[in-house]
């Protein structure tokens, strides 16, 4: 909505209803019925926290402009060692 955040992500985050409710709760609301949009804008609420949360098997990438923050698997494991499954996603970043 605002353009400050921008996530890539493909998997299930299986609880994404339960979390839903949570947020809207909050005050959130939502366009789609997707739990791609219920991870934003958990990630929106909480930041990196937001992953002890997902019960669920996913590669993301979550950027934040301003300032340039990033979240890449190898944080979310670090950040949710609940998880068990991971797909492997790959970053590249091209500078000249």
């Amino acid at each position: 909505e605002s353009g400050r955040y921008t996530i890539v992500f493909n998997g299930e985050i299986f609880n994404f209803q339960s979390i839903k409710k949570s947020l809207q709760s909050k005050g959130f609301t939502f366009i789609t019925e997707s739990d791609t949009e219920v991870l934003l804008k958990l990630y929106i609420d909480e930041g990196h926290q937001c992953l002890s949360k997902l019960n669920g098997f996913f590669p993301l990438l979550l950027l934040t402009i301003p300032p340039m923050s990033y979240l890449l698997p190898e944080t979310a494991m670090e950040l949710n060692r609940s998880c068990i499954r991971f797909k492997v996603i790959s970053f590249v970043s091209h500078r000249k």
